[in-house]
């Protein structure tokens, strides 16, 4: 322990490090807090540079900084989320046992998968990866992945991809793809507009617009705006 005051490596853990700041806690082997205030780790290998009150609980992760961000719970220390990562903003949290899984910053985002990896969320406000591997989101606000792979949506407001596989919103608000639990919804694309809607379909796409929908059961449509 470097410096600060009120900080504690709890048992007999090896190649533990906290350099400064205040109040922080690990409980595992070969962990680190750089600074900050009330930052906790409780998973081996695993790294909170600054910040205040993040929490580790998975191996081979790392937090930077920032408020009130996390990377596993309790009841799963030690078995999951294993080289995931939070570089900062606020009220983050990735909950998964995949790998490799990362929030860049914001706030108030969610990760959360029982299987697999490799989700991203780079920035925006109160978006949720679900269910889904090797999918993103890039920034706006309210976005919704859920049972997706390798599907993303770049930015905008509220928009949704589930059960869908290659599928990607650009922008806009409002927009939807949908496979309704089937294994068809495959490479559809909505550039952005508001309220567009995709569903079931398989190789489709609308550019922009309003208020446009692929129904159920077509394939290869595309409509402009």
């Amino acid at each position: 322990i470097g410096g600060g005051g009120g900080s504690t490596i709890q048992g007999n853990f090896g190649n533990s490090t906290i350099a400064g700041g205040v109040s922080h806690c690990i409980t595992a082997y070969n962990g680190a807090i750089g600074g900050g205030a009330s930052n906790e780790v409780r998973a081996s290998s695993s790294t909170i540079a600054g910040g205040t009150t993040n929490k580790i609980y998975a191996p081979y992760s790392t937090i930077g900084g920032g408020n009130d961000n996390s990377i596993g719970f309790p009841a799963t220390n030690g078995n999951s989320q294993t080289y995931s990562v939070i570089a900062g903003g606020q009220t983050n949290c990735i909950s998964s046992l995949g790998q490799a899984n990362v929030i860049s910053g914001g706030r108030l985002n969610y990760l959360i998968t029982t299987s697999d990896g490799c989700n991203t969320i780079s920035g925006g406000y109160c978006s949720n990866i679900y269910q889904s591997c090797r999918s993103y989101i890039g920034g706006g606000a309210n976005h919704y992945l859920f049972n997706t792979k390798r599907s993303g949506i770049s930015s905008g407001e509220v928009n949704k991809i589930c059960y869908a596989d290659c599928s990607h919103i650009g922008g806009g608000t409002s927009n939807l793809i949908n496979g309704g639990g089937t294994s068809t919804c495959r490479g559809n694309f909505i550039g952005g507009g508001y309220s567009n809607t995709i569903c079931r379909s398989l190789s489709s796409g609308i550019l922009g617009g309003r208020d446009n929908t692929i129904n159920s059961n077509t394939n290869s449509i595309f409509i402009i705006g």
